[in-house]
């Protein structure tokens, strides 16, 4: 996958969710989206997840994790 895509799918979903959900989840918002991709990040270098393939997959795992909402 390309980084131009990733962006593409980073921009469209961080903006779904700025403008999609209700202010009234408090939990649910963009901050806590950016957190978990942030916090899946840190656990996957911990765990020593190295392949950038499986890295992406991952962020672009937590990226969508919310969007049902």
């Amino acid at each position: 996958m390309k980084e131009q895509t990733v962006q593409h799918l980073f921009n469209r979903v961080q903006s779904d969710l700025k403008d999609g959900l209700s202010e009234l989840l408090t939990y649910h918002s963009i901050h806590h989206t950016m957190d978990v991709i942030e916090q899946s990040m840190a656990i996957a270098i911990r765990e020593g997840i190295t392949s950038s393939k499986d890295l992406l997959l991952l962020k672009v795992a937590a990226l969508y994790h919310d969007t049902g909402f």
